[in-house]
């Protein structure tokens, strides 16, 4: 599969690494990360920085009361620029900053904690790099070497896999009970629950295959009728996607014959998924596999973009870019 296509690879990696990592949380993992008293009050944070313009956004914040853990997770074997980039914004996060985070995201409410922040850590979690790899890159790969050596000096490096092993790889935390319990291991299972169906910049063919996967494959038992708003709210807070992103994979839907729109005075952008639809929509990953989106619509001018600018400000100038 060329660069071109492997599109929703990545993002289907991408998702499974989430939910892998988000599994040593759960009582699957042994010992668990919550049985040591972190939880997860926050899901794709960002926090601002101390200077305008710059901030955090780490895949997930982990948080027990006294510990402020953010964590960003990747998959594929490369340490990338960007990569030591992210870690050195989640490194500029000060215990202040931190404290002011956790009440504006109401952890008091969501937790049994405080808010208090005695310390903050960071750590980057690969799904793909082991210690087989890690060797390689450090002995025989110059530029590869250069890079870790410059990621160990930001944060502590992870290895996860599915059935496998949430471990310290290399780096360190400051806390010593982080440091013992990365480097001791943590047990995860070879079938992580699907928490996590979207990638965290809300690409538009992980959110055609969710919503095909939610709604449509409802249809089995009758026909099925879902609004831009309704998509929206199922996806919050978790993920606050914007309304033209819905809006403009419901279309694609529409178009490849995975539902139909729906005659609507009120123009709610309501759509509806029946059974004469189900092939198209057990097709979805497979459609979106061969051709992006994005791609599609632009194809003969299927679609005016100005049609899915949104009243409310989530406008396709600002919802279409999609980097990490």
């Amino acid at each position: 599969m060329s660069g071109e296509q492997d599109h929703w690879l990545r993002q289907k990696r991408e998702i499974q690494a989430y939910n892998t990592f988000f599994s040593a949380l759960s009582a699957r993992a042994d010992p668990c990360l919550a049985a040591h008293g972190f939880e997860a009050p926050v899901e794709f944070p960002r926090i601002e920085g101390q200077r305008e313009g710059v901030a955090a956004h780490p895949d997930f914040l982990l948080y027990d009361g006294s510990v402020f853990l953010l964590v960003e997770i990747k998959q594929g074997t490369n340490i990338e620029d960007r990569h030591i980039e992210q870690m050195e914004e989640c490194n500029r996060v000060g215990i202040e900053r931190a404290e002011t985070y956790l009440t504006d995201s109401e952890v008091q409410e969501k937790t049994s904690y405080d808010g208090n922040v005695d310390q903050i850590e960071t750590c980057i979690v690969y799904e793909g790099i082991d210690e087989e790899y890690l060797e390689k890159c450090r002995n025989e790969w110059d530029n590869c070497r250069e890079k870790l050596e410059q990621l160990e000096e930001e944060t502590a490096i992870l290895t996860q896999g599915r059935g496998e092993s949430l471990r310290l790889l290399t780096g360190e935390f400051n806390s010593t009970r982080l440091q013992s319990r990365f480097e001791g291991g943590i047990d995860l299972p070879v079938n992580p629950k699907t928490e996590f169906v979207v990638t965290e910049s809300w690409e538009k063919e992980c959110l055609a295959v969710a919503i095909s996967h939610t709604w449509g494959h409802q249809a089995a038992s009758g026909p099925v009728q879902i609004s831009a708003s309704d998509i929206r709210s199922h996806f919050a807070p978790r993920h606050a996607v914007p309304m033209g992103r819905i809006k403009r994979v419901l279309h694609f839907l529409n178009e490849i014959d995975a539902c139909s729109e729906v005659d609507d005075e009120e123009e709610t952008y309501l759509y509806e998924f029946t059974v004469d639809h189900m092939q198209a929509i057990l097709d979805i990953e497979q459609t979106v596999s061969e051709q992006s989106v994005e791609d599609y619509l632009m194809e003969d001018d299927q679609t005016d973009l100005d049609s899915f600018f949104d009243e409310d400000s989530d406008d396709e100038d600002n919802e279409d870019d999609d980097t990490q």
